[in-house]
């Protein structure tokens, strides 16, 4: 996300959200590579990855809705606090709000499309490893 602090008024939550999706995603290259690592005998099933995909994709609407949950609060204290008049605050802070979470629902479709594509790329890296260990047994067996 580009912006100038000094131009944008962003809250400071919104902002920590942020490092926090990044944190997520180099967690997430972390489990690709170790994959990626270990396919040598080691085969992920499809539970397990469907499972790792159900508590990524649980993990981040958990944060979404967190900060969904926070923001409104947020939203109203500053209104109560104000003295302007409430619709227009509300409308203020909808408007910038409603931006961030689109932006935020996008990067968590790139990246969970990633994710994915990358997961399957280990899914027929370890099948095709597998395939050949496989082959090679057969080798060794009918020679014997």
């Amino acid at each position: 996300m580009d912006f100038d602090e000094e131009e944008e008024d962003f809250p400071n939550h919104m902002l920590m959200s942020m490092k926090q999706i990044k944190i997520l995603n180099k967690m997430l290259n972390s489990i690709i590579q170790y994959q990626e690592d270990m396919w040598e005998g080691i085969s992920a099933s499809s539970f397990e990855i469907d499972g790792l995909m159900r508590d990524f994709e649980a993990q981040m609407l958990s944060r979404v809705s967190g900060m969904i949950k926070d923001s409104e609060s947020r939203i109203l204290e500053k209104v109560d606090h104000a003295g302007q008049t409430t619709e227009l605050r509300i409308n203020s802070f909808n408007s910038k709000y409603v931006g961030v979470v689109k932006e935020l629902t996008n990067v968590q479709k790139e990246q969970h499309t990633l994710f994915v594509m990358d997961v399957k790329k280990v899914r027929e890296d370890v099948n095709l490893k597998l395939q050949e260990l496989r082959d090679d047994m057969v080798r060794e067996v009918a020679v014997v």
